[in-house]
């Protein structure tokens, strides 16, 4: 599968995408950062499938890094002035460790994330968590 069918979407994705975009992100943040292991200032907060990194503005204090699928998705996150790469969730490793991975899925799911997870060099699975 490739990121094709959201190209023309991207840099509008989440006004598109969502009712009320600032709501919901804000919302999502929330709970990412209240479910799971906790996140502390500076940790990198990996967002897979993060389509135009519009949730980024509600995590404040985390790096954030975001994967996704789409050349134009990645385009439109690093529009926002995100660090945005892109990547194929299946192929993807993280240039550095990431120490409480979580997948908050929006096309992700258990059985893509969860082997990303494992594979993933410096990540601690025992505080790995799909939400």
């Amino acid at each position: 599968m490739t990121g094709e069918k959201y190209d023309t979407s991207a840099e509008r994705w989440s006004e598109i995408a969502y009712a009320d975009p600032a709501t919901y992100l804000a919302h999502r943040a929330e709970l990412v950062l209240s479910l799971g292991p906790s996140l502390e200032q500076g940790d990198t907060l990996l967002d897979l499938a993060c389509g135009d990194a519009a949730a980024a503005e509600h995590l404040p204090g985390v790096r954030y890094v975001g994967l996704d699928l789409s050349p134009e998705m990645v385009k439109a996150g690093q529009r926002r002035g995100r660090n945005v790469v892109l990547g194929d969730l299946d192929a993807y490793e993280p240039l550095e460790p990431v120490g409480r991975p979580r997948a908050f899925a929006r096309s992700t799911t258990r059985r893509t994330a969860l082997p990303f997870f494992a594979a993933s060099p410096g990540t601690r699975n025992e505080s790995s968590s799909l939400i």
